[in-house]
C-alpha cells in the first residue's frame, strides 16, 4: 500500500509539472505572438521611413537640378553682358 501511495505521489508532482511546463509554453507562445507583432510593426515603421528617405532625396536631387540650371542661367546671361559691355567698350574707343 505504501508503495501504492508513492506511486500517487509520483503521479502528482509529474501531473504538476506538466501543468507548469504548459502553463509556461503558452506564456512562451504569447510572448512570440506579442514580439512577431512588434517586429512586423517596426519593420513597416522601417519601410516608410526608407520611403520618405527615398522621396526627400528625390526632392532634393530635383532641387539641385533646378539650382544648377538656374546658376547655369545666370552665368550665361552674365557672359551676354559682359561680352556686350567688352563690345560697347571698343566701339567707343573707335568712335
Amino acid at each position: 500500500m505504501a508503495e501504492l501511495t508513492g506511486i500517487e505521489s509520483l503521479i502528482d508532482r509529474l501531473g504538476e509539472k506538466i501543468d507548469v511546463l504548459i502553463q509556461e509554453r503558452d506564456d512562451l507562445r504569447r510572448e512570440i505572438d506579442r514580439l512577431s507583432a512588434y517586429a512586423a510593426q517596426r519593420d513597416e515603421e522601417c519601410v516608410r521611413a526608407r520611403q520618405e528617405m527615398h522621396r526627400a532625396l528625390e526632392a532634393a536631387s530635383e532641387e539641385a537640378l533646378r539650382a544648377e540650371r538656374g546658376g547655369a542661367e545666370i552665368e550665361a546671361k552674365l557672359r551676354s553682358l559682359n561680352d556686350r559691355l567688352i563690345d560697347l567698350v571698343r566701339e567707343r574707343r573707335r568712335g
